[in-house]
């Protein structure tokens, strides 16, 4: 039960490893987006007869697709492995959540680079960012006890 103090958890000190590629980058930022399942339509042409209340009505879908994951990194031309292998297969990806809060919690799952995208801003750092593509179920790892 929240107790009026924030619960919330700082991203600082996450880690992002391919486990075949051995991509790796200096993260700016990490996030998940697209996690979704599908509302399967019921509805009949008897159904505003049968029914009376002149709505759709849905069943939930059964299987659900886990979304992506997006990253932010500092762009380093010149250093090997500095761009996403997306010329990779599916590979296992994990993201270690390594901040004091959580200890080391992970997140283990296949997936794959579907988008690339770097920029070099007059007098500031070079950024990139890239989407990861979720290929199936994700694994968590509960955090060790502090």
């Amino acid at each position: 039960m929240p107790s009026g103090t924030s619960e919330g958890v700082l991203g600082t000190g996450t880690i992002l490893t391919l486990a075949t590629s051995n991509w790796s980058a200096e993260l700016t930022s990490i996030g998940q987006s697209g996690r979704s399942r599908p509302a399967i339509k019921t509805s009949h042409l008897g159904s505003v007869s049968t029914t009376g209340s002149g709505v759709d009505s849905f069943v939930p879908g059964g299987l659900v697709d886990e979304g992506s994951i997006n990253v932010g990194f500092n762009f380093r031309p010149g250093v090997e492995a500095a761009r996403p292998p997306m010329g990779a297969r599916e590979e296992v990806v994990e993201i270690e959540f390594d901040s004091t809060e959580v200890n080391g919690a992970k997140a283990s799952f296949s997936g794959f680079f579907t988008e690339d995208d770097w920029e070099g801003p007059l007098e500031n750092n070079m950024t990139g960012s890239g989407t990861i593509k979720i290929a199936g179920a994700v694994s968590y790892t509960a955090a060790a006890s502090v």
